[in-house]
């Protein structure tokens, strides 16, 4: 009874015979068995979404943590080009030179001076010219104190 009221199409393919029911047709027999009927509204705002491939996004961020390591050394890499070599620049050469040239004048002068110093100290004690400056100097601290003790009195 219930296949005189719905006449399914009928398509054969080589293995099996396939029975199929257009939307309208299935719900007459769902009325007929009982059951809710499938829902035939217009649905153009629902939009289906394709699910997001998982393997595409993490070769992705690896692709993305790999650029980023690159631009990294290559910055590096970069700020260390434009740093001079200790032996790159002639310039840094001859400046070594004249600083080793000075520090030796400076050693000279200074070795000069106490050879002197050490002459006019050795003529001081012969002439005996030590003792009247030290005995000259005293005598004037001496009375340049006396002046000022003597002019907080007054």
């Amino acid at each position: 009874s219930l296949l005189e009221v719905v006449q399914p199409k009928k398509e054969e393919s080589e293995d099996q015979n396939v029975i199929s029911l257009s939307v309208e047709e299935t719900n007459k027999l769902r009325e007929k068995l009982g059951l809710k009927p499938l829902d035939v509204s217009d649905k153009s705002g629902d939009v289906h979404v394709p699910a997001k491939n998982l393997g595409k996004i993490m070769e992705t961020e690896k692709l993305a943590e790999k650029m980023k390591l690159l631009q990294e050394k290559r910055r590096i890499k970069q700020q260390l080009s434009s740093v001079k070599s200790l032996g790159a620049g002639s310039t840094d050469l001859t400046e070594t030179v004249s600083w080793v040239q000075r520090s030796r004048s400076i050693d000279k002068k200074k070795a000069a001076a106490a050879a002197q110093k050490k002459l006019l100290d050795s003529m001081d004690d012969e002439f005996g010219i030590g003792d009247l400056v030290d005995n000259e100097n005293f005598g004037k601290e001496y009375t340049n104190k006396r002046s000022q003790e003597l002019n907080c009195l007054t």
